[in-house]
């Protein structure tokens, strides 16, 4: 089944004849696994920044507030 974007003189039935070597099933299975975990680090490394960044913001102002 092929829809979507094409390119001029290359149909689906030319691109059927090219080979796409894909890794063992285990190998493409630890990279998912690999990829979910380097997710989960960016996701707490985020939360982490968000919280770095809310409290820098309430100690900005509370230091404006001190010195007024």
């Amino acid at each position: 089944m092929s829809s979507g974007v094409t390119i001029q003189h290359f149909s689906a039935t030319a691109l059927r004849r090219f080979a796409v070597p894909l890794p063992p099933l285990s190998e493409q299975k630890f990279i998912v696994e690999k990829v979910n975990q380097l997710m989960k680090l960016c996701d707490e490394l985020e939360k982490g920044m968000l919280e770095a960044k809310i409290i820098s913001e309430k100690f900005a102002r509370s230091v404006i507030s001190a010195s007024a």
